[in-house]
């Protein structure tokens, strides 16, 4: 199943619209990150191709210029469905309060197989973070809002993921990681 065609044409998609791009490190390959997300919803026991495709493709319409149609077109309706409910919109208008409070909210009404992926999307991020800050503290200019704000925002949206999202069996993994960057800032 993971090497079907939808799958293939999933990873050569992302590879596409992530291509030179890097994560805020300003080392990493950007395209590790889909890869790490679907990787750890497979591990969750998920198999369904619609939703390991989509965890593929979960960030790409907020940071890259593919359309929805094109996802629509490629794939099918349920993997833009599942795109779209893990998009936060990115108004230039909005300030930082307004900014966080909309990646919080958005948590609450995810579908269970949304919520799969925000799982995993937190804990790769949340945990490549930690790592960074150990290794390398001056990663911090490149979060406009600071760690501190980071952590604060991850930790309203760990709370959030347990509050409505109970059937994610594994959100321990993603608690420690959080109480860790806790501590680090």
């Amino acid at each position: 199943m993971l090497l079907s065609k939808k799958y293939l044409t999933a990873l050569d998609v992302v590879i596409k619209y992530h291509n030179g791009n890097l994560r805020k490190d300003k080392k990493t390959p950007y395209v590790t990150h889909p890869l790490i997300v679907m990787h750890l919803v497979y591990e969750m026991g998920i198999k369904d191709e619609d939703i390991l495709v989509a965890s593929l493709l979960h960030d790409l319409l907020e940071d890259s210029h593919i359309t929805e149609s094109e996802i629509k077109n490629t794939f099918n309706k349920k993997v833009l469905d599942l795109v779209k409910e893990l998009t936060v919109d990115k108004d230039p208008t909005w300030d930082l309060k307004t900014k966080t409070a909309k990646k919080i909210e958005s948590i609450k009404n995810l579908s269970k197989e949304a919520a799969i992926i925000k799982f995993a999307d937190m804990l790769h991020n949340n945990t490549h973070l930690v790592m960074q800050i150990k290794q390398t503290p001056e990663i911090e200019k490149y979060f406009k809002s600071g760690f501190k704000h980071k952590a604060k925002l991850e930790r309203a949206r760990l709370e959030q993921l347990k509050k409505h999202h109970t059937h994610i069996k594994q959100i321990d993994e993603l608690e420690k990681v959080v109480v860790e960057l806790e501590k680090l800032v």
